[in-house]
């Protein structure tokens, strides 16, 4: 989510076509995408250092959720892989009761001077009670460029659902952010998700901190 400066703004690549969220959440929430809270976990994370590690697992009845990611950051460059199987926790939503979620996301981020290019892949697989199952694929690829107060951002995401007769969603996002203040910035660009909207947004974000 942080290698979007749109994100939470109706330019952002989640939910989109450049990164998954409610539209590929089958309990329809957002709660398994990139932002997502898990209750009752039992977890580890290794100390901050160049590689850093953690793990987490849900007890539950018949199968836990197992949650754990590796990431190397150092010297402007990162790299990381994510992992979650979300065990027997999912009922209801679009694929009802019985049913199973896993999903595996690669990627990283380079960074020097001026610049920033990000990009990650999501593998998910989605598996009915009846056993239908969807296996969608995202990638979501970033330029960032700063320029005194001004950061410009170039975007390009692809959804591949891997079901007969769904087309791939396509994503682009062209945007620049101006920063007033620490507290403060506008911004405005231009998002295309295909068959579905173009978007032309500005807006004004303003923090309060006490």
């Amino acid at each position: 989510m942080k290698y979007d400066p749109f994100v939470a703004t109706s330019l952002q690549a989640r939910s989109n076509g450049g990164m998954s969220g409610r539209d590929l959440d089958p309990t329809g929430t957002g709660a398994l995408g990139h932002h997502g809270f898990v209750s009752d976990l039992i977890a580890y994370a290794s100390p901050k250092g160049p590689f850093t590690a953690s793990i987490g697992y849900g007890p539950s009845e018949d199968d836990g959720l197992v949650v754990l990611d590796v990431k190397y950051n150092q010297g402007g460059v990162e790299a990381f892989v994510a992992y979650l199987d979300a065990g027997d926790r999912i009922s209801g939503g679009m694929v009802g009761d019985d049913s199973a979620y896993t999903a595996a996301k690669v990627g990283g981020q380079w960074k020097s001077g001026a610049h920033k290019i990000s990009a990650q892949y999501e593998m998910i697989e989605i598996t009915g009670a009846g056993g239908a199952s969807i296996d969608p694929t995202v990638l979501f690829l970033g330029y960032q460029m700063k320029m005194g107060k001004n950061t410009f951002a170039l975007q390009y995401g692809d959804t591949d659902y891997d079901v007969s007769g769904m087309d791939n969603t396509t994503y682009t996002a062209l945007g620049v952010i101006h920063k007033m203040s620490k507290t403060t910035r506008v911004f405005a660009g231009y998002r295309d998700t295909s068959d579905v909207e173009s978007v032309l947004s500005i807006g004004l974000r303003k923090d309060f901190k006490s």
